[in-house]
């Protein structure tokens, strides 16, 4: 929501505010007295009065979230108290709760530049429960902008993806029979790794162990396991790319974020 002249959002009942983008407008979002809103990935810059106006004392948390820039002050009857992992500027929250106050750095459409300090900053990873499964722009919400294994989220209405990352994912992985297993050839990879668990264990807080192992030639794109699952149980497999610098590449991605890789292979 862009340019509105009253408030973005007006709050009278109960709302779950996510993935929201408010900005260049009156009031951003606008509490009743009878209203209660959790404000979760939103964005709410740039509007002439309030980011968030709780004047009639309704209730309200904000949770990464950016609400920055706002000319009347970002919050009014808001404390800092209700605000966690989120970037704001009056008032300044940064000595509670992880979050920040510094200029969030934002593209002319509102989305993260790439040396924004927004990126990457929330919780660990493994305490993700799949929602909400995108960002306002239909991107997994949890991505690895950063290559180092871990895919953290952005806080605001964006994530911002990091195209140059190499390696990429291992594509096409698959059995050509009951006990070899095959993928695509990553263009910049020397080696590939192997993760496999057990099926029980697969949540976005483990995405399988090392089990490099299990595979005499690294270099090739296949893996002979003739190992069998106990009865009424099953293994799940996934495969990534190391490239000549030692750079591993991603787990690919689950339903709503790029897999976390826990434990790398050394």
């Amino acid at each position: 929501m862009t340019g509105l002249t009253n408030a973005g959002l007006l709050v009278a009942g109960s709302a779950d505010v996510e993935n929201v983008l408010i900005v260049e407008g009156a009031d951003g979002l606008r509490m009743e007295a009878t209203g209660s809103a959790d404000v979760r990935y939103c964005t709410i810059v740039n509007n002439t009065n309030y980011g968030i106006d709780n004047l009639h004392n309704g209730t309200v948390t904000v949770d990464r979230s950016i609400v920055y820039d706002n000319a009347l002050d970002d919050f009014l009857t808001v404390g800092c108290d209700v605000v966690t992992w989120s970037d704001t500027r009056y008032p300044d929250c940064s000595f509670m709760d992880d979050n920040l106050s510094t200029n969030p750095r934002l593209e002319p459409d509102y989305t993260l530049q790439d040396n924004s300090p927004c990126i990457e900053h929330g919780p660990d990873p493994a305490t993700y429960d799949g929602a909400p499964p995108t960002d306002l722009g239909g991107n997994p919400r949890l991505l690895d902008h950063d290559g180092d294994g871990m895919a953290v989220n952005d806080i605001g209405a964006f994530e911002r993806e990091n195209t140059a990352l190499v390696p990429e994912q291992v594509l096409n992985v698959e059995w050509d029979n009951n006990f070899r297993m095959v993928w695509d050839a990553e263009f910049s990879a020397v080696e590939y790794h192997i993760y496999r668990d057990d099926l029980a264990n697969l949540s976005y807080a483990s995405f399988g162990v090392c089990r490099d192992d299990l595979d005499t030639n690294r270099t090739d794109l296949q893996l002979d396991d003739l190992e069998e699952p106990a009865p009424e149980a099953g293994f799940f497999y996934l495969v990534s790319a190391e490239d000549s610098l030692a750079e591993e590449g991603t787990l690919g991605y689950a339903t709503g974020a790029e897999r976390s890789n826990y434990g790398a292979c050394p």
